[in-house]
């Protein structure tokens, strides 16, 4: 029996208010991914002797419950893993060094592509990482097929992780 006073339905319905009162893209992330659903395999029972079973998959609504817990993945998701990967893949590009050709030498560089006619600069600053969010064959307008990945702060991720554990024992059933 659950210790809480609300049923997963009320649980998910509150969830989804909150979210969307704060984050209304978010709130529509996590409604794609219920809305999904899941892929059951059934087995169909022939008719004939002569027939053999036939087995297909089927998409299925989630229940209540694990609906729940597809929003709290698309959460930790959210709220903990990408920040994460973030904070790898800027540790991981600040310790990159950049190649600049001498300016005395840019001549003899492109002609010989030596490393030795390279000016190694940046190992260990961070840079600034940014994602196109079009293909290179869409026309757009500048800047806008570009996101801004910023690193976070440990202590935020950390701060987050917390929530998501709290939240977790709130939607427990």
């Amino acid at each position: 029996m659950s210790d809480h006073d609300y049923t997963p339905e009320q649980a998910l319905e509150t969830l989804l208010r909150k979210v969307g009162e704060r984050d209304p893209i978010l709130a529509e992330r996590i409604r794609i991914a219920i809305d999904a659903g899941k892929d059951i395999s059934e087995t169909e029972v022939p008719r004939t002797r002569k027939q053999k079973p036939r087995t297909y998959r089927r998409k299925v609504a989630y229940s209540h419950k694990e609906a729940l817990a597809v929003a709290l993945g698309v959460l930790r998701s959210h709220f903990i893993e990408l920040p994460l990967f973030i904070n790898s893949a800027a540790a991981n590009f600040a310790e990159a060094a950049i190649g600049i050709p001498e300016p005395t030498r840019r001549q003899q560089a492109i002609m010989s592509h030596g490393s030795d006619a390279l000016i190694l600069k940046g190992a260990g600053e961070p840079k600034q990482l940014q994602i196109e969010l079009q293909t290179e064959t869409q026309l757009s307008n500048v800047n806008e097929d570009t996101l801004n990945m910023e690193p976070v702060a440990e202590g935020l991720i950390e701060e987050e992780q917390a929530n998501l554990r709290r939240l977790e024992e709130l939607t427990s059933f």
